[in-house]
């Protein structure tokens, strides 16, 4: 499959003009260009941080890994819950569906 340059949608009336980035863009770009060794990362804010404290955020599975989440504060998943938040909510889940199962067995017995 063949690669093409992008067609722009409208004729450019002039040389390209581009954006300043806002400071947050810019953070954003220096973290995706250095990711924090795992040995010392912290939890940090993301887009997707906003209902950590209310328990419905969803954890990034990137952000604990080596190689780090791309998406950094950009991302819309929780990059403050801890490292083993996402196999903890799995095995809560499992747990509960199969208090589930067994409470509906019980009732049709």
């Amino acid at each position: 499959h063949e690669q093409h340059p992008p067609v722009p949608s409208r004729p450019s009336a002039g040389p390209h003009v581009v954006a300043p980035q806002s400071t947050l863009q810019r953070d954003v770009a220096a973290q995706a260009d250095t990711v924090m060794p795992l040995a010392v990362r912290q939890p940090a804010m993301s887009v997707g941080s906003v209902l950590h404290e209310a328990g419905q955020c969803k954890p990034c599975a990137w952000f604990w890994r080596p190689q780090g989440c791309e998406n950094g504060a950009e991302c819309r998943h929780c990059h403050l819950c801890g490292a083993g938040a996402i196999k903890a909510r799995r095995k809560a889940k499992a747990a509960s569906l199969r208090k589930k199962s067994a409470e509906g067995a019980a009732l049709t017995a």
